[in-house]
């Protein structure tokens, strides 16, 4: 076998294995620097290739916005959650990235729901995440990072048993926090992620009087290493 005909045949499994990594994600859901995928097509397994794969605590598989059944789950804000590795969402460093998730809030009574976060198994800290705090999509990072022009909260009236698509970005100059299209925050912030973190969570393995399990459902959360 010549050195090309190597050549060609490893070009030809890489692009195969890339086909095969992305084969279940929908063609609306850029690829471009995608590092985590959940579908919740009838498990919690990442489907972007790097294997952040999620172990269910309690939560359950139920019907998602387009009426799909198994395709999302439910989270009952009493003892569930999903918890897996995921290394590759370590964003030590990185002065970019965008987080989205659909969410449907059994109840906007909750202060600090956990929607999702990158941490490293201490209940005080997390590199970056996304709560629901009563009616309001909360994005915090480490200790106050990403605040320094104030908090990173939106102002928006949500209601309870409606879906919202949550997206936040940052793009190293401004921090953008958007909900079912519509943009609800936009401010300058100049930070980065300074503190190693290996492993997330949706909703949450404890409870404190700041942060607290999710209420209802979740769906199609995506993590980018870019704006």
């Amino acid at each position: 076998m010549t050195k090309n005909t190597v050549k060609t045949c490893l070009t030809v499994l890489t692009l195969f294995s890339s086909l095969i990594s992305f084969s279940q994600i929908p063609e609306y859901v850029p690829t471009d620097s995608l590092k985590a995928w959940w579908s919740f097509n009838g498990d919690a397994n990442d489907e972007s290739g790097y294997d952040n794969n999620g172990t269910v605590y309690g939560a359950t598989l139920t019907m998602d916005r387009f009426g799909e059944l198994e395709s999302a789950y439910s989270f009952d804000g009493e003892d569930d959650y999903i918890e897996g590795y995921s290394p590759s969402l370590n964003f030590v460093g990185d002065t970019s990235f965008s987080i989205q998730a659909w969410i449907l809030p059994s109840s906007i009574d909750i202060i600090a729901s956990s929607i999702f976060r990158q941490w490293d198994l201490s209940p005080s800290s997390q590199q970056y995440g996304i709560k629901l705090t009563y009616d309001e999509l909360y994005f915090l990072a480490e200790d106050g990072l990403f605040e320094v022009e104030g908090a990173c909260i939106t102002s928006w009236d949500m209601v309870a048993d409606e879906w919202y698509q949550c997206v936040v970005t940052y793009d190293g100059e401004m921090i953008e926090m958007w909900i079912n299209g519509v943009l609800a925050l936009s401010k300058p912030e100049y930070d980065y992620f300074f503190s190693e973190s290996d492993y997330f969570q949706m909703s949450s393995s404890y409870v404190t009087p700041f942060h607290n399990r999710f209420y209802g459902k979740l769906d199609d959360i995506g993590i980018w290493n870019r704006a």
